[in-house]
C-alpha cells in the first residue's frame, strides 16, 4: 500500500492547521483522517466554480458552465504554481497538455505601422474531455481573451483558495530579490543539517568556425567568471527549496519510524515523495509521513531559524556609498 507526500499535501496541512489552530502544531493527531490528495484540487474547484458564477459576461459564462472543473484540469495548476510558476507559463502547460488547442482565426496588419509583417489572431476549442456529458456534443470555442481570462480564474483561483500560499510564495520571492539586488547566491539550511547554495552563472555565446564544414558555423556557451544569473537563481528556488524539504521528509521519517519502532523494523520503500509499505504498518507509516510534513513547515522554531538564517546571509554584504 501506498501513499504521497507533496506539494497538494502541503497545502491540505496548511489549512487543516489555520482552522484547527492547533496549539502543538506537531500534534498531528488531531488533524481529520479524511485527507486524501484529491481534497486538494476539490477545494481549488469550488473556488472556480465560484468564480465562474460571478462573471458578467454572459455568453462566455455559459461556456464556462459547460466544463467540467476536474481533478484532471487542476492537476498542472495546483502542482505547479507553488513552484514559482507564472500565468503564461501555466497556460501553456494545459494548451500541451491537450485540453484546449490553438487555431488560426484570422490575418490582420497593424494600423499606422509601415511594415508588410501580418500578425495572427486566435481561437481555442475545447477538447471534448473536459466538457460535462449532457453537453459533449457542443463544439466550445474561446477567443484569445477568453482563454486568457479563464486561465486567470484558474490561476488565481489555486491562491484564493489558500491564502497562506501565497503569502509563503511572495515571503521567499522577496528575499530572492534581495540577494539578487546584493549579487549573492541564495543559501539556507534543511530542517535535517543540509547547507545547500543556489548560485547558477551567467554565460556568454561565442561563435567559431567548424573544422571541417567551412559554411558551418559552431557555437560554444561559457560561464562568466563571478556572474551570478539572478533570474535563474530566483526561479529555481522554490522549486529546489521543495524538492530539498521533500529529501528532509525521507531523513525524518526514517529517522521517526527508527525510533518508535525500535523492536520490530518497517518495510520503507519510498520514491521521491511517495511512500509504501506492507498492509500491517500503513496506519503507522501514514501517521509518521504527516508528522514529518509538520515537523518541517509547521515548527516554528525551525522556521524563525530559517528567516534568521536569511537574515544572516543579508548581513554579511555591505555597501559603502560615499558623498561626491
Amino acid at each position: 500500500m501506498a501513499i504521497t507526500s507533496n506539494v497538494a499535501d502541503y497545502l491540505v496541512r496548511a489549512e487543516e492547521l489555520e482552522k484547527l489552530e492547533l496549539k502543538n502544531k506537531e500534534d498531528i493527531k488531531n488533524l481529520p483522517k479524511k485527507n486524501e490528495p484529491g481534497d486538494v484540487y476539490n477545494k481549488v474547484a469550488e473556488t472556480v466554480i465560484q468564480k465562474i458564477n460571478t462573471v458578467n459576461d454572459i455568453p462566455f459564462k455559459e461556456k464556462l458552465l459547460k466544463l467540467n472543473i476536474n481533478r484532471n484540469l487542476l492537476k498542472k495548476p495546483v502542482m505547479t504554481i507553488p513552484y514559482n510558476v507564472g500565468l503564461e507559463t501555466m497556460g501553456k502547460q494545459l494548451i500541451n497538455a491537450g485540453f484546449f488547442t490553438r487555431k488560426v482565426d484570422c490575418m490582420y496588419k497593424e494600423k499606422d505601422k509601415d511594415t508588410l509583417d501580418s500578425k495572427f489572431c486566435y481561437f481555442y476549442s475545447v477538447s471534448s474531455n473536459l466538457i460535462k456529458e449532457e453537453f459533449k456534443g457542443d463544439q466550445i470555442k474561446f477567443s484569445s481573451s477568453e482563454m486568457g481570462k479563464f486561465f486567470s480564474i484558474l490561476y488565481s483561483a489555486v491562491y484564493d483558495t489558500f491564502p497562506s500560499l501565497k503569502k509563503y510564495v511572495e515571503y521567499l520571492n522577496k528575499f530572492a530579490d534581495i540577494f539578487g539586488k546584493l549579487d549573492a547566491p541564495i543559501i539556507w539550511t534543511t530542517p535535517v543539517g543540509m547547507h545547500i547554495e543556489i548560485r547558477y552563472k551567467e554565460f556568454k555565446t561565442k561563435k567559431g568556425k567548424n573544422l571541417y564544414d567551412r559554411k558551418k558555423r559552431n557555437s560554444v556557451s561559457l560561464p562568466i567568471p563571478g556572474k551570478i544569473n539572478h533570474k535563474a537563481n530566483k526561479l529555481s528556488f522554490l522549486p529546489n527549496l521543495i524538492h530539498s524539504m521533500d529529501s528532509s521528509n525521507i531523513q525524518l521519517l526514517v529517522r521517526n519510524l527508527t525510533i518508535i519502532n525500535k523492536d520490530n523494523n518497517i518495510n520503507l520503500f519510498t520514491i521521491h515523495d511517495c511512500f509504501a509499505t506492507t498492509p500491517n504498518t500503513m496506519k503507522i507509516l501514514n501517521l509518521e509521513v504527516r508528522r514529518a510534513f509538520s515537523m518541517m513547515y509547521f515548527d516554528e522554531i525551525y522556521l524563525k531559524k530559517w528567516h534568521s538564517e536569511f537574515l544572516r546571509e543579508i548581513s554579511k554584504y555591505e555597501h559603502i556609498y560615499k558623498e561626491d
